[in-house]
């Protein structure tokens, strides 16, 4: 069954879950506000697929090369992740070298999905290793917050769009939009899909 990508904004900080029927805010400070300005200031492509995929995050960054005009010049960077310790240490890096200072990076995940989570390959095991979603949310948290609420996170995989489920009251959005597939895609429809998504915005 052929999957669509949906797009799903949190346009504030303080905004409870779109999913629940209630308009009860989680705590909000001063300095926990989503900034006015928005302006993208990298996109990193994070892979983590099996042998049959391989490279297609290096194809998708070729491809966005080669559309020339702005994004021929825009920052784009491919990280091979393996397991859980590579996920945290690449978005470690970008938290330190750019989120920290106030920029906005969109991080794109090129991996297999899950209802349950995101899929690394796991140094080569039978199935790779799954990292739950509510996980990965607690990665990329400290990110939106240092990018003032504007961290755009893509997932390029089957199911990719259960990220948002993860999201509650109690705690601060871990980004501010979620581009992610319902249900099962083909790789090649999301490599074309999101090569238009990118030179569109």
């Amino acid at each position: 069954v052929r999957g669509r990508v949906r797009v799903v904004g949190i346009p504030s900080a303080s905004r409870a879950h779109p999913l629940l029927n209630r308009s009860t805010a989680v705590r909000s400070t001063a300095h926990m506000r989503m900034s006015a300005e928005y302006e993208v200031s990298s996109i990193h492509i994070i892979e983590s697929v099996g042998e049959k995929d391989k490279g297609v995050g290096l194809e998708l960054m070729a491809r966005l090369r080669r559309k020339g005009g702005k994004l021929a010049e825009f920052p784009i960077e491919h990280h091979d992740v393996i397991d859980r310790d590579e996920l945290a240490a690449v978005l470690s890096n970008i938290y330190h070298k750019e989120a920290r200072f106030g920029l906005a990076p969109i991080l794109h995940f090129e991996a297999h999905g899950a209802p349950e989570g995101l899929i690394l390959r796991d140094r080569g095991k039978t199935g790779g290793k799954t990292v739950p979603w509510n996980e990965l949310a607690d990665r990329l948290r400290p990110i939106n917050i240092a990018s003032r609420f504007n961290l755009l996170a893509v997932f390029s995989c089957c199911e990719g769009i259960h990220q948002i489920g993860v999201l509650d009251t109690e705690n601060v959005c871990p980004f501010c939009a979620v581009v992610g597939c319902v249900g099962v895609i083909l790789t090649a429809e999301l490599l074309d899909g999101y090569e238009q998504f990118y030179e569109i915005l």
